[in-house]
């Protein structure tokens, strides 16, 4: 058997469901029936292998993605579930499989041992053509555009198990991160529908639909988005509870009709300088990217003792990204929480990390932002079936925000950005410490050693009655992207 032709349901049947993090064996070994799927640890590594990476891009009106109406945050929402589903529909066709929904940036995986492009190639126009078919028209005046980019390499892939039964699977790859960036670094220039072919150096090349797509090809594609609407499952779900995140089995996990509504603050944690650890890795060796894939699944498990010591939704990992919402049933709780616990999560984020990993640094991101009268949240959350997995979205202001933030001012290690409407419901020495952006006036930036000074100063002050909440079993969500897409 081709140790690649069951990629797609090895994928599907347990997000995860890799090699045993004390072990390594080959691919093959892992690719077993589903019915021996729960003896297979949902947390470790793959070995090396190669294929594209494709990368999904769809831009909305900001207007839109940040608007304070719940009926918006639904639509983005349905939007992004329904693209998912079609890229997955689309990447099942050449035995590739969905990876991962990063904000308006879907990713996916086509095994590909020996580099032809023909594949990718035909999967990245027939996803423009789902686009232009079922999203568009849905998306109406607040669609901008869509691109596709794609890069061949080999690949490690790194999955971890958060509490609320959800996962992330990331990617360790050069291959991975240079398609990623060149979305979010070139989206305005690029015209709407095009195809990008990227390098691993970061060189890029328009692809000509008429030039490479056969016309058999043009039209399995077109027949392939004529039956979509049998192919993919009906985005429906059942009433999510007040603020906790139920497992991910559980009747009452919120979906894209019922969405969990909170008022929430994100938070993002972006390494620094794990790019270039990533390339070293791979110009080394198996070994060495052995070694890397194992040390970053260390971390993302004890980022996630981090989150069983918070009362927040664990979003999915992006790349080395890690990602949380720091979620309120109560507008007043939200707002005591503005005053403070929205910076100092990054001190309590780093001390936590540093316990274990001393030598990894870390920059941030943080938005919440001003609430109107009649706003009932600001944030949803909804978990959305794939195939035999889910996957965890989230949308509103705070969360685009903070991955503007990232985005845009690309922070240093032990420095972070805040959005600009937090920072009058900053307590006055917290208001203290923050400067102007380099990179544009929508946000302010910290350093964490003056955060960290600011803290020890702070007399003690008994938490406001509004910031208690009664204890409720939450589970942590799987991740979203940031400013330095994928392991930058």
């Amino acid at each position: 058997m081709n140790k690649f032709s069951s990629f797609r349901d090895y994928v599907d049947s347990v997000r995860g469901r890799t090699v045993a993090a004390n072990s390594i064996t080959s691919f093959s070994s892992t690719v077993m029936n589903k019915a021996a799927a729960a003896a297979i640890p949902k947390e470790g590594i793959t070995s090396v292998f190669p294929g594209h990476h494709l990368y999904a891009m769809l831009l909305l009106r900001p207007k839109f993605t940040t608007s304070s109406l719940n009926e918006d945050r639904k639509k983005h929402i349905k939007l992004i579930a329904r693209l998912a589903q079609g890229v997955r529909m689309i990447v099942h066709h050449y035995d590739g499989a969905l990876l991962e929904v990063q904000g308006p940036v879907i990713h996916a995986f086509i095994p590909n041992e020996d580099g032809s492009r023909e594949n990718a190639i035909a999967a990245s126009f027939a996803i423009q053509e789902f686009i232009n078919a079922q999203i568009r028209a849905d998306a109406g005046n607040d669609f901008i555009k869509s691109l596709v980019s794609f890069c061949h390499g080999p690949t490690i892939f790194v999955a971890s198990e958060d509490t609320h039964g959800d996962n992330s699977i990331v990617s360790l790859a050069p291959a991975a991160n240079a398609p990623a960036k060149v979305l979010w670094r070139e989206n305005d220039s690029l015209t709407d529908g095009s195809v990008i072919e990227v390098e691993t150096d970061g060189e890029t090349k328009i692809i000509e639909r008429t030039s490479y797509l056969s016309v058999s090809l043009q039209k399995s594609a077109k027949e392939m988005i004529a039956n979509s609407s049998r192919g993919l499952p009906p985005l429906t779900m059942l009433e999510a509870k007040a603020m906790s995140v139920p497992y991910r089995d559980s009747p009452d996990s919120p979906t894209v009709e019922d969405p969990l509504n909170s008022y929430s603050i994100s938070f993002r944690a972006d390494m620094d300088g794990f790019t270039h650890q990533v390339t070293k890795a791979f110009e080394n060796g198996e070994e060495a990217v052995d070694a890397l894939a194992f040390h970053f699944l260390d971390i993302m498990r004890h980022a996630r003792g981090f989150c069983t010591k918070q009362k927040c939704i664990h979003l999915p990992w992006a790349g080395d990204c890690f990602n949380l919402l720091i979620s309120f049933s109560e507008r007043e709780e939200y707002q005591v929480a503005r005053e403070r616990k929205i910076l100092e999560i990054a001190k309590q984020f780093y001390e936590h990390m540093k316990t274990k990993f001393p030598n990894v640094k870390w920059a941030f991101s943080h938005a919440a932002g001003d609430l109107e009268n009649a706003q009932v949240c600001n944030t949803l959350v909804s978990r959305i079936t794939v195939g035999h997995t889910t996957l965890l979205l989230a949308t509103g202001l705070p969360v685009e925000r903070s991955l503007s933030g990232l985005i845009k001012e690309s922070p240093l290690a032990e420095y972070g950005v805040l959005w600009k409407e937090d920072v009058a419901n900053l307590d006055d020495d917290l208001g203290e410490i923050l400067k102007p952006c380099p990179g544009g006036k929508n946000h302010r930036h910290f350093s964490l050693i003056e955060l960290s000074r600011a803290m020890d100063k702070h007399d003690f002050r008994p938490t406001p009655k509004a910031y208690i909440s009664t204890p409720t079993k939450t589970a942590a969500i799987a991740t979203a992207p940031f400013v330095r897409p994928y392991a930058l």
